[in-house]
């Protein structure tokens, strides 16, 4: 994360838009906080040959999530892209759904998509917003058959 600085230079000189550098996208309000929680408790993939997410949540978990958006460190755990991609979506302002924005939200979250009757870890989900996961660049790719 430390070099995204770099690369919103990169696409200044490269194309000639303006770029900004918002950070932490999740509020530090406790109440929104706790029902982003529960969204990404329900985002989670339980079994990677199913397409169907966590259909509820324990006490457990919600603690577990909450740690997560304080910390913001890679959990190991795996989510529906799509599914993050709708929470990231409403943090983003209503006025700046359209066009003349392009929005890249940088994640330590792994995240897959489902096909061929299972999921797959992804670097990135392209659309509004755009993910990249800095855990999904070290393991998503397919490992050689020796691994």
């Amino acid at each position: 994360m430390k070099r995204i600085p770099l690369l919103a230079q990169y696409l200044r000189e490269r194309s000639g838009l303006n770029v900004d550098i918002r950070g932490n996208l999740i509020p530090t309000s406790r109440d929104t906080q706790k029902s982003l929680t529960e969204e990404f408790v329900r985002a989670k993939v339980i079994d990677v040959h199913k397409k169907e997410l966590n259909p509820g949540h324990l006490p457990a978990e919600i603690e577990y999530e909450s740690r997560l958006i304080s910390t913001r460190k890679p959990s190991g755990l795996l989510y529906d892209g799509f599914s993050l991609q709708e929470i990231f979506r409403k943090l983003i302002p209503l006025q700046e759904h359209n066009l003349t924005h392009a929005h890249i939200v940088f994640t330590s979250r792994l995240f897959g998509t489902y096909e061929d009757n299972r999921y797959h870890a992804r670097v990135a989900v392209f659309g509004s917003p755009s993910l990249i996961s800095t855990t999904g660049i070290v393991e998503a790719p397919a490992k050689p058959g020796e691994f």
